[in-house]
């Protein structure tokens, strides 16, 4: 790298499954991997759509003043599930937390998030396509994301188009994956994927009228899917990586990438150990149980039809046959693995508070890393709270992360 250059920024958005305080330190890992690359970590603990939505502005003026920015990563509504819940269940605990804490108060069905998360998909195109030159900005933190810079720059130039922007699937809420928690899940996750999609088409769109070639290997010219996923709506083919060319008069601004992390975790999940019952036993009741779609002798997540976890339709690229290798053959096939105990995310919000503050202090205090935390409480990809992804769970992240940036630094 020439003196005085510096390096290309990476600006990961998203909660504590981001941040990695409470969760495995993925950013760091990718820092360390790529240090060509400098990782700027604005992940915030308890943070919904909406919180990242507002904090954009500033967290990307933020990383103009460190470098280019190339990419930016993207694993939000976790918590935009959980509000949900905590309102449809009626959890005076969680709706005060999300309320005090985000200062939000309003919906947070599945419709309330896709018009969130449009605004914040729309805001990043925007903002990066209006990127020009850097300015300085003296306030912003950058030393949570590990990757670290050259030192002052001699120039501040703009990044180089398209950013790419590598947007995840959230991973699952609890290790049953037939619960009403993950059938949450799988429908905002249906949500994210329809929304990136859907941009993707039209960026397709503005390459075809512009003339513009996709890249190699992606036959409708850059439609961007994680192998494995669910087919794309609406003709939106799979393909392997495209390029951003111009389109519609000018440069396209972002380059769309859609990575199924709740796949993979779904994967991992079903390779350790198969179905079982809960074992903290706090979502054992017959209500969830049944709006589960789970069988009444209590195997939480095993399904009648092929005692396989019981996805809903929407949990992308993890059925019969699919490349990821997630459930391979029909239900006969399948190799035998002894039942184990799956851990549900407990009933109350409260409950969860204690458990992620047991979680923090065996890490912190006690020094027990989240790895060795999820192995003694029988978790695969969760720490034992079955909010956060282990260390396990983090190295699923920065796995998928990884090919996509390797090439940007």
């Amino acid at each position: 790298m020439p003196l005085g250059a510096r390096k290309p920024v990476v600006l990961c958005l998203g909660d504590s499954n981001t941040h990695g305080s409470l969760a495995g330190a993925w950013v760091r890992d990718l820092a360390a991997s790529l240090p060509g690359l400098h990782f700027i970590n604005t992940g915030r603990n308890g943070a919904q759509t909406i919180n990242v939505h507002q904090a954009l502005d500033r967290n990307l003026r933020c990383a103009t003043s460190v470098g280019p920015i190339v990419a930016a990563t993207l694993l939000v509504g976790t918590n935009d599930v959980m509000m949900s819940l905590a309102l449809e269940t009626g959890d005076v605990w969680g709706q005060r937390f999300y309320r005090y804490h985000n200062g939000y108060a309003g919906r947070a069905d599945s419709g309330t998030f896709r018009e969130h998360l449009n605004g914040l998909l729309n805001s990043i195109e925007g903002q990066l396509a209006a990127l020009g030159a850097a300015s300085g900005l003296g306030d912003c933190d950058v030393s949570g994301g590990g990757g670290g810079g050259d030192g002052p720059a001699a120039t501040a130039g703009a990044a180089q188009l398209p950013v790419r922007v590598l947007v995840l699937t959230l991973p699952p809420l609890g290790e049953v994956l037939g619960h009403l928690h993950n059938l949450r899940v799988d429908e905002f996750n249906q949500v994210i994927r329809e929304l990136v999609l859907e941009r993707q088409r039209r960026q397709e769109q503005r390459r075809q009228a512009a003339g513009g070639v996709g890249g190699a290997g992606a036959p409708d010219g850059g439609v961007l899917i994680e192998e494995g996923m669910a087919s794309a709506p609406e003709g939106g083919a799979a393909g392997a990586g495209g390029s951003g060319s111009s389109g519609g008069g000018g440069v396209v601004a972002v380059e769309w990438v859609l990575l199924d992390l709740n796949a993979r975790c779904k994967e991992a999940i079903r390779q350790n150990g198969g179905p079982g019952d809960c074992s903290n036993g706090n979502n054992n009741n017959s209500s969830s149980m049944n709006d589960a779609g789970v069988s009444k002798n209590g195997s939480c997540g095993q399904t009648a039809a092929d005692g396989r976890m019981g996805d809903a339709s929407t949990s992308g690229g993890s059925g019969s046959g699919g490349s990821n290798g997630g459930t391979r053959g029909g239900s006969n096939s399948a190799p035998y693995v002894t039942p184990r105990p799956r851990r549900c995310v407990p009933a109350s919000y409260l409950s969860v508070g204690v458990g992620m503050l047991v979680c923090a202090l065996r890490r912190y205090l006690l020094r027990i890393p989240f790895d060795a935390q999820a192995a003694a409480a029988g978790t695969t990809v969760l720490s034992p709270d079955c909010i956060h992804l282990s260390d396990a769970g983090g190295r699923l992240v920065a796995g998928l992360l990884e090919p996509e940036l390797r090439s940007l630094g």
